[in-house]
């Protein structure tokens, strides 16, 4: 089968359901990684890409998407790899990305800039890194409505999306909330073990289809992301 997300040849069994997931963890987990291997795997097996980028600038993802083993140029110059700019505007630089937007608080806009990117597009993957950065924004009332419809956008058009949210910023209400919008939740971790720093993550839930709850670790390396062998227990 081929690869979904990393390490998902481990953990789940059958074809995923379309949809959106949460992705929940603490700073410096690997979250960002994951987005970009997710993203990467898409690619490889013919699907088009759209990333909204909140965190980093659209300059930062080719780079990293580059490090990674794929030049995303060609694809953006084919419309397979779109990025949707919510960065810049701190820095004042002018969008590399004809995605863009000029205020982020304004939810409405990202939301109709995101509609805009997805024009045309069919089975498309779909990261939003962070969704908390946009939270911390427009605040969590304009948030709901907006990751509600940015959800609903993904299933009409069979799409299969990812939303980064920061672990221990939210209200615990607002994390339920996002768990009963999304079709799935992935959790990840970062702890000290015997004075080394272990990585791992785990499947909280993931709607139709088989799964395996347990951790699985990995790294994060120059090429980026290696997964462990095997789960493994909590």
């Amino acid at each position: 089968m081929k690869e979904i997300f990393p390490g998902s040849n481990l953990v789940i069994k059958g074809p995923i359901q379309k949809g959106c997931w949460l992705l929940l963890g603490s700073p410096g987990c690997g979250k960002s990684t994951f987005c970009l291997h997710f993203l990467k795997a898409g690619l490889a097996n013919g699907q088009s890409c759209i990333v909204v980028t909140a965190d980093r600038s659209p300059e930062d993802v080719r780079s990293d998407m580059k490090r990674f083993g794929v030049d995303v140029t060609p694809f953006e110059n084919t419309s397979r790899f779109r990025i949707v700019d919510c960065y810049s505007w701190r820095t004042g630089a002018q969008s590399t990305s004809p995605y863009h937007v000029a205020n982020p608080a304004n939810l409405s806009d990202v939301s109709i800039t995101i509609g805009n990117a997805i024009r045309g597009l069919k089975n498309p993957r779909f990261v939003c890194d962070s969704i908390t950065t946009l939270v911390l924004e427009a605040g969590e009332a304009s948030a709901q409505k907006f990751i509600q419809i940015a959800t609903a956008k993904i299933k009409e058009i069979d799409g299969l999306g990812i939303l980064v949210t920061e672990a221990g910023i939210h209200r615990e209400e607002f994390v339920t909330f996002m768990k009963y919008v999304c079709d799935g939740m992935f959790e990840m971790k970062i702890e000290e073990v015997r004075g080394e720093f272990k990585k791992s993550f785990r499947i909280c839930f993931l709607r139709g289809v088989d799964y395996c709850q347990a951790w699985v670790p990995f790294e994060v390396t120059r090429e980026g992301m290696a997964i462990g062998a095997a789960p493994v227990s909590p």
